[in-house]
């Protein structure tokens, strides 16, 4: 696929890629996205770890995932899309990973390069829209109609707008946004379209029209990799441990809530694109247009907001301390500045038992600059196994610390000493027991583990967590205090835990978190077999929206105990029969 940026290749080749049907069709189906500094192993072991999950956690070395790849695509229908590729010669060093002896298979490359077409394959050219399929798709972002636009004598900007955006979607798309923010009257539209001439204009412009609240948390996303998939829980977590948004004074109002406002304007704005969905409708992972990167980033960097070391943006000598500072390869960066520093966020994930050791080396750096209480976000979610010093306790003022999917097996002894931190992370890591000191945490808030098992509920006290609104991935093994202790959390928004039970499992405590959005319960007996559930009703959790249960139910459940406001229902191993009837 060929196509300038703007022109909806990466949209097309997307939307293609997560249809269900498509899904269904291939056996196999992976995204790899070609960076500027690219190398061919970490394509190819990002392209493995999609492919088989089991195969990335070992040690691999380039040759032997370049005979694993053929092997496994060979076993039936694959889909394989290769984004955004800049040079022939890429092309040429993994052609041979995909067999040509597998009828079912397909590859999809997209660059905006002619000379990039493929051998023995076809090119689709993604021209620009015409006049006519711009402007329908003009007044579809807008939800208007031509008539409107007469009535309100703004017909007259037609030729400007078709003029500026050159038959490029995605200039139409943010075109849209920009003008989905103004009154339908000459003055306001005029502000907008006089002062645009080309979709670099109309992004800078989208920037700047932004409330100031705004600018912070849609610069922040150019700290991402181009094209990588942002998952909102992460995003709106970072938001608020950098300070972008704080709760207001009304005490219901938390922080979070205010970010995933902020986050629904920008969606609104169309700066930014869902790409996927939860059941109950609400958006899981976003990521901004690829276009769109490009000038967010580089301004980003131009005005010192952060700063990116990779090979494509190496670290150079500067006066200026570096606030933030994203890592996109092992690489040292010995000539910054960071003694006020912010924020550390790597993308160093070289997978296949590569260990990461830029975390130890910058820690290492920022106890020489002695200036440890300025960090407040320390994220490595995805880096291989990175090196922590006993120095990470020290970091006073940390308020996130991500270490999901990093295959470490502990925590430090000391990480209680992390007064203020608000998230921890460590889901889908090797972790299963946790510091005696952690329990000192009283400013957390969220709290992702991995099916870390407790014997006894003495431990967890509200009185030590009575902040948390997310408790994901907690085991319990214990029948006694378990709804004296979880009811007390009543600030719970999310709450997913396995209860371990002889008997049964009694969740009728659930009625008085009523702050809960999302519940997921798994009972299961010792023995390792689904054990019953036994709950009052839900009926007074207004708030509750996603509800998740695995193990027995009553075989005729009263709809009239389910949430009123439920979006999701997912019943598993449960055994309930009248599920259709329940639901009307």
């Amino acid at each position: 696929m060929v196509g300038e940026g703007g022109s909806g290749k990466i949209a097309i080749a997307r939307k293609v890629y997560n249809r269900v049907d498509i899904k269904r069709h291939f056996s196999r189906c992976a995204w790899v996205h070609v960076t500027k500094d690219f190398k061919v192993r970490d394509v190819l072991v990002d392209m493995i770890s999609q492919l088989d999950e089991k195969i990335a956690k070992e040690p691999l070395l380039e040759d032997e995932v370049r005979w694993r790849i053929p092997k496994l695509l060979g076993q039936g229908r694959y889909l394989i899309v290769v984004d955004d590729v800049v040079t022939p010669e890429f092309w040429e060093a993994i052609k041979e990973v995909f067999p040509s002896s597998s009828p079912g298979g397909v590859v999809i490359v997209t660059t905006q390069k002619a000379n990039m077409a493929v051998p023995s394959g076809s090119t689709l050219l993604v021209r620009p829209l015409n006049d006519v399929e711009s402007w329908a798709l003009f007044l579809k972002k807008l939800e208007l109609t031509e008539d409107m636009l007469h009535n309100s004598q703004l017909i007259k900007f037609k030729e400007k707008i078709l003029k500026s955006c050159c038959g490029l979607p995605l200039a139409f798309v943010l075109i849209g946004g920009l003008l989905s923010a103004k009154e339908l009257t000459h003055s306001e539209w005029s502000r907008v379209i006089e002062n645009v001439n080309s979709i670099e204009d109309i992004l800078a412009l989208s920037y700047h029209e932004l409330p100031s609240y705004l600018k912070p948390c849609f610069l922040y996303m150019g700290l991402f990799p181009k094209a990588v998939e942002i998952p909102i829980r992460r995003l709106i977590h970072l938001w608020v441990a950098e300070g972008f948004v704080t709760s207001l004074s009304d005490g219901d109002t938390v922080g979070e809530d205010l970010a995933e406002m902020y986050f629904e304007e920008l969606g609104c704005r169309k700066t930014i694109e869902v790409v996927r969905w939860r059941f109950d409708g609400s958006p899981k992972a976003c990521r901004l247009p690829s276009f769109v990167h490009d000038i967010v980033s580089s301004k980003a960097r131009d005005i010192g907001f952060f700063q990116i070391h990779s090979k494509s943006f190496p670290a150079k000598k500067s006066h200026l301390p570096v606030r933030r500072l994203a890592i996109y390869s092992n690489i040292p960066c010995s000539k910054l500045d960071i003694s006020h520093l912010h924020s550390y966020v790597s993308f160093n994930t070289l997978k296949g038992g590569i260990p990461a050791g830029n975390s130890s080396m910058f820690l290492d750096k920022i106890k020489n600059k002695r200036n440890l209480g300025a960090l407040r976000v320390l994220d490595v979610e995805s880096v291989y196994k990175p090196q922590f010093p006993k120095l990470v306790t020290a970091l006073l003022n940390l308020r996130y610390l991500g270490l999901r999917s990093t295959a470490i097996s502990s925590l430090p002894v000391f990480i209680g000493d992390l007064r203020f931190l608000e998230t921890l992370d460590v889901k889908q890591t090797n972790i299963t027991t946790l510091p005696d000191s952690f329990w000192k945490l009283r400013n957390l808030r969220h709290l992702y583990l991995n099916g870390i098992h407790l014997d006894s509920l003495e431990k967890l006290s509200v009185e030590s967590l009575n902040k948390l609104q997310s408790l994901c991935g907690l085991s319990i093994g214990t029948e006694s205090l378990v709804a004296e202790t979880l009811s007390k959390f009543t600030c719970l928004r999310k709450l997913q835990l396995t209860l371990y039970t002889r008997t049964n499992a009694k969740i009728d405590w659930t009625s008085q978190l009523n702050k809960l959005h999302s519940l997921r319960i798994r009972s299961i007996r010792k023995s390792g077999e689904h054990a019953p559930i036994k709950f009052g009703s839900f009926k007074e959790q207004q708030n509750l929206v996603n509800l998740y249960l695995f193990g027995g139910l009553p075989r005729q459940l009263d709809s009239r105990t389910l949430p009123p406001n439920l979006k999701s229902l997912t019943l598993t191993k449960t055994q309930c029969q009248c599920l259709g009837s329940c639901l009307n």
